[in-house]
């Protein structure tokens, strides 16, 4: 089994930085040796490496083969933050078609409570639950804005809120009404974000303990007017949402 990583949790972002991230490059020695390990990992599996570089401050991702490594490290005008072998991937076969998919997570924090966490390739390519040791999200208001969310389903069931919704090119949230999805994908993206975690149903959300405010703004079909959107995001930032997903 892979090591978790290890979580540093901060105490709150300086009054210096704003609560902007900051990253720290890998150069030198330390990105010679990080790179050979990352090749030497990558040549027993996917044969491609993913590495991180920051630009304008955001971290930005790619991929590239063994062969190309060296020279694409050699060429990289910005500072690189990691260098890693990719992800393995295996073949499943849904419903007669094979596909890729990642493979499920070896190590986890916790999760053992949810019978289908370990089908969520997303704690594998970018674990999230290791990081529950600093908090699972307590506090934090994510806004859904889209069809709605189901408040009822028992995964979400006690953290969300009735919200609001803006149909039709209303133009204008009207308080409740957003706990509704007709059609549910809203539903479907606060469990990502915020399922309950060790409950013995389905998955985790990345933070289990948030509350979800659903901001209906699209219909039954999935669509919907921009200006419903533009309403949505201006309400939910008045009604306090710290997390906003479209």
């Amino acid at each position: 089994q892979s090591p978790s990583p290890q979580v540093r949790c901060a105490t709150g972002a300086s009054a210096q930085d704003g609560g902007a991230a900051t990253f720290e490059a890998i150069d030198g020695i330390e990105l010679d040796l990080t790179a050979f390990g990352a090749a030497v990992d990558a040549l027993s599996g996917s044969g491609t490496v993913d590495i991180t570089t920051e630009e304008s401050g955001r971290p930005e991702f790619r991929t590239v083969g063994i062969s190309e490594l060296e020279h694409t490290l050699r060429t990289e005008s910005d500072p690189i933050l990691a260098v890693e072998a990719s992800s393995s991937v295996e073949a499943t076969t849904i419903g007669g078609t094979t596909t890729a998919a990642a493979t499920a997570p070896t190590s986890v924090a916790t999760g053992s409570g949810d019978p289908l966490h370990a089908q969520q390739w997303s704690d594998s390519v970018t674990p999230y639950s290791p990081t529950w040791v600093c908090g699972r999200g307590a506090g934090v208001d994510i806004a859904v804005i889209d069809t709605g969310v189901d408040l009822t389903h028992p995964e979400l069931a006690g953290h969300t809120t009735t919200g609001g919704a803006s149909l039709n090119g209303a133009a204008s949230v009207t308080a409740g009404g957003g706990g509704v999805d007709p059609h549910g994908h809203g539903t479907h993206v606060a469990g990502i974000a915020a399922a309950t975690a060790d409950n013995g149903l389905g998955i985790s959300g990345v933070a289990p303990l948030a509350t979800i405010i659903p901001v209906r703004v699209l219909g039954p079909t999935g669509g919907g007017w921009s200006s419903d959107v533009a309403a949505g995001i201006t309400w939910a930032v008045d009604a306090g949402a710290e997390v906003i997903n479209l």
